[in-house]
Order: C-alpha cells, then sequence, then structure tokens
C-alpha cells in the first residue's frame, strides 16, 4: 500500500496488533473494527477468533484486508491535521447529536452524544461569532466506525454561509449502523468557501496512491476553527 509506510509506535497513525492470528488496527487506543459485508468490504477480509467465551474480531492477514481499515486510518489522521492553533477568540462552534425531533437545547450542557443502532438522530452545528462574519461550515464523519463521509454541506451546490448564533440542524435521521464502537466528527468554520469533499476525495482509493492531497501540516491563519467531537455509538439492549 504505497500510502502506508512502517515507522515506530510513537510516530504512528495507526497500530496494527495480532491476536490469535487476527489482525487488529488502532488509532489513538481505539479500534477501527471491520464494517458491514458489502461489494466494497468482503466477508474474506474479516476474521474471527474464537476461545471459549471470549473472541478476537478484525481481519485477515492479508494486504488486501488491511486496506480498508489503513485506508480509514489515513482519513483520520488527514482530518486531524486541521487545527488552527490562531483561530480567533470570538468564534465559537459546537456541534449536538439528539433524538430525531427533539431541539438541540434539550441536551444538557457538557453531555456527551451516545447513539444507539438502529435509531434516528438529527445533529446541530452552532456557530457563535460577530452578526456581521460571513461564514462557512463544513463537517465529516472521520471513519472510526464507517468510512469517511462529508455529512455537511449536502453533495448538491456550492457551501453557503452558515446563519449564525443559532443551532441549525445540519443532518436529519441519521440512523447508525453496526459496528458499534466510537465515532469522531470533524468541524471546520471558515471564511473562505471551504468544504470537506476535495480532502475525502482524495483519499486512498483501492490501496492505490492518494489524488493530490498534501499531508503537510496546515499553517495558522485567521478567520477559522477546526473541532473534534466523539461519539458514542451502543447497541440496543434486547
Amino acid at each position: 500500500m504505497s500510502f502506508a509506510q512502517l515507522t515506530d509506535s510513537a510516530h504512528a497513525d495507526a497500530v496494527v496488533t495480532a491476536r490469535r492470528g487476527v489482525l487488529e488496527v488502532l488509532v489513538d487506543g481505539y479500534p477501527l473494527p471491520p464494517l458491514a459485508v458489502d461489494s466494497q468490504h468482503p466477508a474474506a477480509w474479516i476474521a474471527v477468533a474464537r476461545h471459549g467465551a471470549d473472541s478476537v474480531l478484525g481481519y485477515a492477514r492479508s494486504r488486501a484486508a488491511l486496506c480498508g481499515p489503513l485506508t480509514r486510518a489515513f482519513g483520520i489522521a488527514s482530518l486531524g491535521a486541521i487545527e488552527n492553533p490562531e483561530a480567533p477568540f470570538d468564534l465559537v462552534a459546537d456541534l449536538r447529536v439528539v433524538p430525531s425531533g427533539t431541539p438541540a437545547e434539550a441536551r444538557q450542557e457538557g453531555a456527551g452524544d451516545t447513539m444507539y443502532i438502529g435509531k434516528s438522530y438529527d445533529i446541530f452545528a452552532r456557530v457563535l461569532a460577530p452578526e456581521t462574519s460571513l461564514l462557512y461550515l463544513s463537517v465529516a464523519v472521520e471513519g472510526y466506525s464507517a468510512d469517511p463521509w462529508m455529512v455537511y454541506p449536502p453533495q448538491q451546490g456550492a457551501n453557503r454561509p452558515i446563519q449564525l448564533n443559532t443551532w441549525v440542524r445540519i443532518l436529519r435521521s441519521a440512523t447508525p449502523s453496526e459496528p458499534a464502537g466510537v465515532e469522531g466528527l470533524k468541524l471546520v468554520i471558515d471564511s473562505d468557501q471551504f468544504d470537506f469533499g476535495s480532502l475525502l476525495g482524495a483519499l486512498p482509493r483501492d490501496c492505490g496512491l492518494a489524488r493530490g492531497f498534501n499531508q503537510a501540516a496546515p499553517q495558522p491563519v485567521t478567520g477559522w476553527r477546526a473541532l473534534d467531537h466523539k461519539l458514542i455509538i451502543l447497541r440496543r439492549s434486547p
């Protein structure tokens, strides 16, 4: 895989371990579990080792099987590199995930976001800034429990300025599916008409080269802010 290089664990974007003959891929200590079997994620890539009541779910010992999780790790690292240490002090952003039909204000301030597989949720964003500001929002799923994809703006048309100082629903009726685990949302609010479309489109496909994405660390600028937002995805009780 031309986008992957071996390095020491202190500088690794992902760590591949083996337990009972099953490979696991970890990013920031979180395992990247196999995704639901389909044409893009064949069952042959998944490996399970059972020992009594204990089991290990991961990947087969092959280049093809590791392609998917390492691509997701590449996406997580790429999105994680987007940070602005000199963000304007008067530019603040937040995300909330609530059951569908529930206002964002219903969730207590500071509470974590938990989603249950099979239930429906709305995602809201709020950007606090002077009313005279003209700002653009982009939000992406990072790829811990799914393939990376852009939540906002919608795929059709250009990104439009976000309404300020109020909660805005950016995704309606999102229904998480297997696997359970951790997921991350990456948010960028920018005075330029930015979105994650070009970055996500440049991620490796079929274990080939990334298409034109420059991994150099972004330079500090004024006028934008990034936010990482973790979600917990759980199975519902029987």
